[in-house]
């Protein structure tokens, strides 16, 4: 078995070494973003970017990847491969929480088995060890998630003579030590402690627990077990909302606004979001192409109505009126609350025509 857990973590290792000296990405996307707040919080005690040539806190993007930049170049130096090489441990580390919840999920007669097969594949896997090579959230939080559910599948790690999973809950230990401890030391707390960690990361992470939450009330769904049930989803909720109390509490000092994750539209504070344009487009995007032609465009580069699918239009007329809106916004390449309300008036008319579509702002 050693020399098996030995091959896939050298394999892995080399994997990503190779992948970053061979495609070193280094910036894609938000990379700049990530850089620039973990700069100005270490250098300047700002969690912040230059809006107008002036340092400007926001709060865009969720604090849990800038701080883990931060602590790299304060602990490893300002080198790009720091960084790159803290997420190939990091990821490695995902890998062997991978291995540990393969084993724990799994019948007691395959752990083992399991356990290295979980290894080997999450290692070899080139679609979470090609982000070690760029400056982006996902490493940090594929490990995160990986943790939450290593330590929730732990709430289920005993197993019966059939091989089915046997519940465990703090009540078992509660003879031995306070109960506050009990419940602080439970897999639903700590669950729910690494899910919020997940969330400072990226702000879906709480879906986690909402499919733990569906989990445990169907083992629970009895009448003698409400009260394991109730506890539990008590204990994952409390462990989630900790980590994001300082966050939230931050932005309501320095911002004025109670937010616990990160602006729905990533916008910097005062500015205009064109909620009307994210309603026309969402009445017919459906394909994540679809978001290149058209939202990630805006404030950028000109959106080209040739290329825009046909059913973006229900007609002639409305295809005419739109490439009229789209024309307007090329020449300042901006969309103001005027033409963001031409949008909006379209995106109405096309749910009157079918309710089904979708319709926000």
């Amino acid at each position: 078995m050693r020399a098996s857990v030995a091959l896939a973590v050298g394999s892995g290792l080399a994997l990503r070494l190779y992948l970053i000296h061979r495609f070193p990405m280094n910036a894609a996307g938000d990379s700049e973003i990530y850089l620039e707040l973990a700069r100005n919080w270490l250098d300047r005690g700002v969690y912040g970017m230059s809006v107008n040539g002036q340092l400007t806190p926001v709060d865009l993007r969720s604090p849990g990847y800038p701080a883990f930049l931060a602590a790299v170049y304060a602990t490893l130096g300002r080198s790009r491969y720091a960084v790159l090489l803290a997420q190939v441990f990091v990821d490695l580390g995902t890998c062997a929480l991978i291995a540990m919840l393969a084993a724990r999920v799994a019948p007691a007669t395959m752990r083992r088995r399991a356990a290295i097969a979980g290894l080997c594949l999450a290692a070899l896997c080139p679609f979470i060890a090609n982000y070690s090579t760029v400056f982006l959230s996902e490493v940090l939080d594929t490990f995160l998630t990986a943790l939450a559910l290593a330590v929730l599948a732990s709430g289920f790690n005993e197993y019966d003579r059939a091989g089915g999973l046997r519940d465990r809950f703090p009540d078992d230990y509660a003879l031995r030590q306070p109960r506050i401890i009990t419940w602080l030391r439970s897999p639903w707390f700590l669950g729910g402690l690494g899910a919020g960690f997940a969330t400072l990361v990226r702000p879906e992470a709480p879906l986690l627990l909402a499919a733990a939450g569906l989990v445990v009330l169907f083992r629970w769904r009895r009448r003698n077990d409400w009260l394991k049930l109730i506890r539990a989803a008590i204990l994952m909720f409390v462990g989630m909302i900790l980590p994001l109390v300082p966050w939230g509490a931050r932005n309501w000092r320095v911002l004025g606004e109670v937010q616990f994750l990160a602006p729905r539209y990533s916008q910097l504070p005062g500015e205009f979001v064109p909620k009307g344009f994210n309603s026309w487009t969402n009445t017919w995007m459906w394909r994540f192409r679809d978001v290149y032609l058209s939202q990630w465009k805006v404030n950028d580069e000109e959106i080209v109505v040739s290329q825009l699918p046909p059913y973006a239009f229900d007609s002639d007329d409305e295809r005419e009126r739109v490439s009229d809106l789209i024309d307007e916004y090329n020449e300042a390449l901006t969309i103001d609350p005027n033409l963001d309300q031409g949008f909006r008036e379209v995106a109405r008319q096309r749910t009157e025509r079918a309710q089904l579509r979708m319709r926000q702002g």
